[in-house]
């Protein structure tokens, strides 16, 4: 496990959701590694759940800045999520900066196979891929309950900036959050990892604290009248349909 740890070091994309990292209503940056797994034999989610105390074990004692949580598809085009297209689950870490998350790396690579030994045999995996992440619009702080997050693809449309999207994505998510919506904003830029085809694009991405608070959102933008925001979003950027997730805290860094 640990030649496959330093084979795919190059590596990105997810996030959470926690007041560890989403602490307030300020733009916050934060660096994302996402992990697309393969269950192994008769192992479920329910086993790879059930690691959350030993990993919390071994986290504490390497005392470093990495949360994670488990991103399992609900309604997904697998092909879209990058080159591995045979996976069950997203493992999706997360930590404050760059230093912080190489700071989990050295740990692991020096007393990476006492982890591993848990794993093995539990899941498999080939690729990983990392992004920076920045939180533009904070909704409603995470439960700890199961949660939701969508994802889309977009790529700038001629003549605008990223600043053009960011903008159009907070106009749209104040909107939202007036009408009910309790869901936060963030937008990723793929980094080390990602395949060409995500090459000059962006992810797009809302995340819910609880399911409960997604189908709220849902109805409400069913409910309203956003063709003002959608207006402004699609003169930024050309979007792909929505990637669905249910999220899974794993391991969370309590706030400083």
């Amino acid at each position: 496990m640990m030649k496959k740890f330093l084979k795919l070091i190059a590596g990105s994309a997810i996030i959470f959701f926690s007041s560890f990292l989403l602490a307030d209503d300020h733009a916050r940056s934060y660096f994302v590694e996402t992990i697309p797994m393969s269950l192994v034999g008769e192992s479920n989610l329910e086993d790879l759940l059930n690691t959350k105390e030993p990993f919390k074990a071994w986290m504490e004692n390497g005392g470093t800045k990495y949360n994670v949580v488990l991103m399992v598809p609900w309604a997904v085009d697998k092909s879209a999520a990058g080159s591995q297209t045979d996976w069950d689950v997203i493992w999706t870490g997360f930590s404050p900066t760059v230093q912080d998350y190489s700071e989990t790396m050295e740990y692991y690579l020096s007393k990476g196979e006492e982890i591993d030994s848990i794993y093995n045999g539990m899941r498999s995996f080939n690729t990983r891929s990392m992004a920076m992440g920045r939180t533009i619009f904070q909704g409603t702080a995470p439960s700890g309950k199961t949660g939701v997050a969508l994802f889309r693809t977009c790529s700038l449309n001629k003549n605008k900036t990223i600043e053009n999207a960011e903008s159009a994505m907070i106009g749209m998510a104040s909107a939202l959050k007036k009408a009910g919506s309790q869901g936060s904003s963030h937008i990723w830029m793929p980094g080390p990892g990602s395949t060409q085809a995500q090459q000059g694009t962006f992810l797009s991405v809302r995340t819910f604290p609880s399911i409960s608070a997604w189908s709220e959102s849902f109805a409400a933008y069913g409910n309203g009248d956003f063709s003002k925001e959608e207006r402004a979003a699609r003169a930024t950027s050309d979007c792909s349909p929505m990637r669905m997730y249910l999220t899974y805290p794993h391991y969370i860094v309590a706030a400083n």
